[in-house]
């Protein structure tokens, strides 16, 4: 029977990942959902302007705090503070 080991540093890239992905990933829709609504419907360009900022105030700007928490420990944790893609990131 294989038992996994599954360390913390493990779940903190996980958590890591999974923020990235689930705060900026939906940022990567917005300008489609706009286009879609200037050619379809343009009467809710309203309503998503202010769909957007909810989403950047309850959904990125808390992701970017789990990246950014997360970041900071592995970037501590593994010694990869003098490496280019932890200072340009």
């Amino acid at each position: 029977m294989l038992v996994a080991t599954i360390t913390f540093t493990q779940v903190v890239l996980a958590v890591h990942i999974l923020a990235v992905v689930i705060a900026f990933g939906g940022v990567f829709a917005f300008p489609l959902m706009f286009g879609a609504a200037l050619r379809t419907n343009p009467e809710v360009i309203p309503w998503l302007l202010r769909a957007r900022q909810q989403v950047g105030r309850f959904l990125i700007n808390p992701g970017l705090l789990f990246v950014l928490l997360a970041g900071i420990y592995l970037a501590s944790k593994e010694h990869q503070w003098g490496n280019f893609y932890v200072g340009w990131g």
